[in-house]
């Protein structure tokens, strides 16, 4: 089964012509990826269609004010009033919210600022980098850049599917296990804990309707 226009919209909730500019891209990373089934394309896509906004965000927007950075990320700060020193400057809270994680060096090194979420499913940290830059054979180390391109970023799609097993729980309808997995890193996530859940399940329901 290859992704048509028609089950492209369906499955990320794309506008006709931002699917219009994807559908190449995503067609070539379907065949390389083998996802060719109604299981594989729908789950594949439902989550790619939240995680990029429909296929329109592919850099991580980090611009919180300071309120939000004391909720959600207290632990990398030593009070609201520093959090609120950090309000609004992504440059800054990427280095400190992923410093000395994910293959980053410390806040002073840049790396959280380089290597934020970039791609249809937000590859972020440098060893994912790394990863992606072997796996695709694309200089993403010195270049991150090119993951806001829709041929590395559908690919590194596929790629991170390919990595976490997720076509076997496709092929079972595992719906809400991949979507634990895309979202927070565990399978086992209920919907309560999966940003946007109801989104994703409505878009891989459509999808597999447009499907057939």
């Amino acid at each position: 089964m290859e992704i048509t226009q028609a089950i492209l919209i369906a499955g990320t909730g794309a506008t006709p012509t931002t699917a219009a500019t994807w559908l190449p891209p995503i067609q070539a990373a379907a065949q390389k990826y083998c996802i060719n089934t109604a299981n594989r394309i729908s789950s594949w896509l439902a989550n790619v269609g939240v995680e990029s906004g429909g296929l329109r965000d592919l850099i991580e927007n980090l611009s919180y004010s300071g309120p939000v950075l004391w909720a959600d990320f207290h632990s990398h700060f030593a009070s609201a009033a520093e959090a609120n020193s950090f309000s609004h400057q992504p440059e800054k809270i990427a280095n400190r919210v992923y410093s000395n994680r994910l293959g980053n060096g410390n806040e002073a090194s840049g790396d959280g600022w380089m290597f934020r979420g970039r791609g249809l499913l937000q590859v972020t940290g440098r060893a994912n980098y790394q990863h992606q830059q072997i796996m695709l054979g694309l200089p993403l180390v010195e270049h991150p850049e090119q993951l806001e391109q829709p041929g590395p970023a559908a690919l590194s799609a596929g790629q991170f599917f390919a990595d976490n097993c997720l076509w076997q729980m496709a092929d079972a309808a595992n719906f809400q296990a991949i979507a634990g997995v895309v979202n927070t890193g565990n399978r086992m996530a209920s919907p309560d804990h999966i940003n946007g859940y109801p989104a994703r399940l409505k878009l891989w329901v459509d999808c597999l309707k447009a499907c057939g």
